[in-house]
């Protein structure tokens, strides 16, 4: 439901609506017609625009409709009716009118031969009479009454019964000029009360050539298996590489070698079956039904629902082996969900940060969306400052084809290639034959200090976060840039990285190797413990970490954030998680893998009380149930259903992940401020009297003693008592799970 453009293989489809089951309209266009639109603008679910600039003309207004009944209460017609008039006084000069409007206009009368043709049917009623006082208003032809046509082809729907058929779906224009023909659809094998009308428009410009390939195969994101004659092709083409070319030349020669090896490949799959064989027998039955149509209603509807059940349970069928098939590979199902995504979304409008006015057209988009990220990457402090060459400075060593060869096959597989189309994939399989010339090509980029065209420009793609989607503040953009770029991006950081990760302060833990965010979090929750212990006061300005680290007194939030994220988790997961037809099996793997994470997410910085782990274990305990389709009152033991499920003990696998995290953290040489903060206690601060408050390390000492500093250094030491610390009990009447 609501507003969305989805771009699917061959076409473009945009749909608004917002009851379910009932109204809502849309557009259906060839994805080859893609590059016309210039806005969809959606006014109601009743009626909708695509502004296009069809080959030949000037932009041209179609407006989909679906007009209330002739039952429907007169405020909702006279409200339907006044949106359309408002839609059709904005719209452009060209204005294409259809849809359905559930009225009959009846034979042409007086005054109205610039609206009607002498071919149109029927007895005119009241919403009949309203579209032709639009018409007359907005001077609009309704196009079906100029064409002679057989009264068989008339009618476009008939009543259940079949004893009643009527014209009541129409197309109307100011410029009758564009269109050559007004039909219906007679032979149609889909089951409906309604035909199809159709409109024939002169296109000045000629339509390319279908391109057919083989029946039943599409592209495929697989690894390839490049032939030997393309090999040995591209091997010819790169001799021709001139050594003493610029830079640019030999960026062009290598890249269009790799990109005919990208046109040519045989990258082909076998297409995914929408349908099944049962459901396409049925059809085929159906269609011969169809014929006599009147004689057979009742078997073409009782056919037509065996279809839709064949179909649905086909598609649920492939939907599920495809998302068993990657969980057994993988553990979860983000790849399933990207194998089985059948269509990209567009965005269908965005707000102007100065007028604050939505814009829908697709080049105000692109402009809005390229003027806000200009500005974000923009530095106006920048200058392009040139430092003189100190005379003691080491000359730059020479890239070396160990280089790149160790760049390119760390390159990850089915990621999406820039605008070139070269992918990692077919660079990895034509390694041996382009090493010397990319390495050749990044020696002269490193010495003469430029870089190839292609490499100053990327497309950006922008990815939904969260909250309106017309806040260009709610995306975040990915760049595609070029493969070979990257590699070169890489080579070079792989020999500065350790130079650079010396010269980072210890503050700095994002994008480190062996730092991460849980040593911030660990070192602020340290820092409000022995603060409150020992009654110091202490002030915290919180920017990225406030959804994770609890303020004073409030470890329960944070349970209770995380239950709640773990539940989150689970509904999105209920395609496998409530689903009958899949294998426990595969349910354990996606609680283990993709749940239990949400669940423990920060565990390692935990200090739990019984109670927090009560409620940690009673969130796993109904999610085990859950899975099961169990309830309390079926009185099934907790023992009994772990048995069954198998999945890891939240418990278990708390203690287990903090106490590996200790002996990292004390047994890492790197400057931090971890292990700083967790020795530190204050010298000049009281404790309160009586019982103290549960504190991190707590847990820890009653395992390994007061000295567990000292045997977190020794690892196998250390990991001997960390088997001992994960199944302590800390509840007598919770069952211990072994791992």
């Amino acid at each position: 439901m609501g507003e969305k453009i989805e771009q699917h293989e061959n076409y473009i489809l945009y749909h608004i609506g917002t009851t379910p089951g009932l109204h809502g309209v849309g557009f259906l266009i060839k994805k080859c017609y893609s590059q016309y639109i210039q806005s969809f603008i959606g006014i109601s679910e009743r009626i909708a625009q695509l502004n296009i600039n069809l080959p030949g003309y000037a932009t041209v207004s179609i407006i989909q409709v679906y007009a209330p009944t002739e039952l429907a209460p007169k405020e909702i017609k006279d409200n339907y009716y006044e949106d359309l008039d408002r839609t059709l006084a904005d719209a452009h000069k060209a204005i294409i009118l259809m849809g359905d409007f559930n009225g009959q206009i009846g034979k042409r009368l007086t005054n109205e031969n610039n609206i009607l043709g002498q071919f149109s049917t029927g007895k005119r009623n009241d919403n009949g009479q309203r579209l032709v006082h639009l018409a007359q208003a907005h001077n609009l032809g309704i196009l079906n009454s100029l064409y002679k046509k057989n009264k068989n082809k008339k009618w476009t729907w008939i009543s259940p019964d079949g004893n009643v058929k009527n014209e009541i779906d129409f197309i109307l224009s100011n410029k009758p000029k564009f269109f050559k023909d007004i039909t219906t659809i007679n032979k149609f094998n889909f089951n409906t009360n309604h035909r199809m009308v159709r409109g024939a428009i002169y296109l000045n410009e000629i339509k390319k050539r279908r391109q057919y390939t083989k029946k039943g195969i599409t592209p495929s994101q697989i690894p390839l298996t490049i032939p030997e004659n393309l090999l040995t092709t591209l091997k010819d083409n790169l001799l021709n590489n001139n050594k003493s070319a610029n830079i640019q030349e030999k960026y062009n020669i290598i890249e269009k070698a790799l990109k005919e090896i990208s046109g040519k490949l045989n990258t082909l799959k076998n297409k995914r079956d929408k349908i099944g064989d049962e459901a396409r027998h049925l059809l085929e039955t159906r269609k011969s039904l169809l014929r006599n149509k009147k004689q057979n209603r009742t078997q073409i509807t009782q056919l037509s629902k065996q279809i839709n059940e064949k179909i649905r349970t086909h598609r649920k069928q492939i939907r599920n082996r495809t998302i068993q098939f990657h969980i057994e590979k993988s553990g979860g199902i983000k790849k399933a969900l990207k194998e089985l995504r059948e269509n990209t979304c567009w965005i269908p409008s965005i707000k102007s940060k100065t007028s604050n006015k939505k814009a829908t057209k697709r080049p105000e988009i692109m402009e809005i969306a390229t003027t806000f990220y200009r500005k974000l990457y923009d530095d106006p402090d920048y200058r392009n400052t040139q430092y003189p060459q100190e005379e003691d400075e080491e000359a730059t060593l020479p890239i070396l084809e160990s280089e790149v060869r160790t760049a390119i096959l760390s390159q990850k597989n089915y990621k999406a290639p820039g605008e070139d189309g070269i992918t990692n994939e077919i660079l990895k399989e034509c390694l041996d034959y382009i090493i010397s010339d990319i390495t050749n090509i990044y020696n002269d980029i490193l010495t003469k200090e430029a870089i190839p065209q292609q490499w100053t420009s990327s497309t950006i793609i922008l990815l939904h976060k969260k909250g309106d989607r017309s806040e260009i503040n709610n995306y975040r953009p990915i760049s595609l840039i070029s493969n070979l770029y990257k590699i070169f991006a890489k080579v070079i950081l792989n020999r500065i990285s350790s130079k650079l990760d010396e010269n980072q302060p210890r503050e700095q833990a994002g994008f480190r190797s062996d730092f991460s965010t849980m040593d911030h979090i660990h070192v602020v929750k340290q820092i409000i413990q022995k603060s409150n212990e020992y009654r110091k006061t202490y002030y915290l300005a919180f920017v990225d970490y406030r959804q994770i680290i609890a303020p004073e007194n409030q470890m329960q939030k944070e349970i209770n954030i995380r239950i709640n994220k773990a539940w989150k988790r689970f509904w999105s997961l209920k395609e496998v998680m409530k689903n009958p037809h899949m294998p426990l099996k595969e349910k354990t793997t996606v609680f283990n893998s993709c749940i239990l994470p949400s669940l423990t997410y920060g565990a390692q910085t935990w200090a739990l009380t019984s109670k927090q782990s009560g409620a940690l274990r009673v969130c796993q305990n109904k999610m085990e149930r859950s899975i099961l389709n169990l309830k309390l009152r079926d009185k099934v033991k907790l023992k009994n259903i772990r048995s069954k499920t198998k999945v890891m003990d939240v418990t278990y696998t708390v203690k287990k992940l903090k106490w590996n995290w200790v002996g990292h953290m004390i047994r890492n040489n790197k400057e931090k401020w971890t292990k700083d903060v967790t020795e530190w206690y204050s010298r000049n601060g009281k404790r309160k009297k009586g019982r103290q408050k549960t504190r991190w390390e707590d847990d820890i000492r009653k395992v390994a003693g007061t000295t567990w500093q000292r045997e977190a250094t020794n690892r196998d030491r250390w990991k001997s008592l960390g088997e001992a610390y994960a199944k302590r009990q800390t509840d007598n009447k919770v069952t211990d799970v072994e791992n």
